[in-house]
């Protein structure tokens, strides 16, 4: 026979029910007050640090733990905005790190490498054709960037099946992930303009755009823009 939850447990689930409702206006509300008393909360935590550097570092540290994935993804966010505001600065960046790292130990960047490989080895070749794939776009100027997890979307969005000749994808090989409009012919760099083919679809299409390739029989279909 189970016990009905205690006082303080129900009045835990009541705030945080309560809390779920209001949320967002608190939000809005505290980072108002934050932007408003900024630089007297500046000046708290400097003093903070200041009397006790310890107790304040692992404070912070505290908190980070038991917010990890909130920081993950404000950290993402950000880097994501750094990169679209100036894309050019942050290659140079990751560059310069990379090849730093690559000359101070060659062996232990090489161990990383491996280790990062086979961690997750069909997530880590995805990555290398996207980034194969971005570096290509910024060579012809394009400024958008297709991240890990494009492809995962492009099959939901297609429901795994070839968006030139309709028929399955299958297991047998990989995917090519494609531009509906080429960049040749001036498209966009993103995830609206592209969609995933068979290896020989892909290669017979070269550069043409939809209209110049499909089949009349197929443009007539009602359901020809179902992707």
């Amino acid at each position: 026979m189970s016990r009905s939850p205690g006082k303080s447990e129900a009045k835990r689930l009541y705030d945080a029910a309560r809390y779920a409702l209001v949320r967002e206006k608190k939000c809005a509300n505290a980072k108002e007050w934050y932007y408003k008393n900024r630089a007297a909360v500046l000046e708290r935590r400097a003093a903070e640090y200041a009397a006790d550097p310890d107790a304040h570092n692992a404070k912070l540290k505290a908190y980070r733990a038991a917010n990890i994935d909130i920081f993950h993804e404000r950290e993402r966010l950000a880097s994501r905005e750094k990169y679209r505001l100036d894309r050019e600065k942050c290659l140079a960046r990751s560059k310069a790190s990379t090849s730093r790292a690559r000359e101070l130990d060659p062996e232990r960047f090489a161990q990383q490498a491996h280790s990062r490989y086979w961690k997750d080895p069909e997530k880590s070749r995805e990555r290398g054709r996207l980034d194969a794939m971005n570096r290509r776009a910024g060579r012809r100027g394009k400024s958008g960037y297709v991240s890990v997890g494009a492809f995962e979307i492009l099959w939901g969005r297609q429901r795994g099946v070839c968006a030139l000749c309709w028929r399955p994808l299958g297991d047998a090989e990989t995917p090519h992930v494609d531009h509906w409009v080429p960049l040749a012919r001036g498209g966009e760099h993103d995830l609206d303009n592209l969609r995933l083919l068979h290896r020989a679809c892909n290669l017979k299409k070269w550069a043409k755009l939809p209209a110049e390739l499909v089949p009349a029989f197929i443009l007539a279909t009602e359901n020809h823009h179902a992707f």
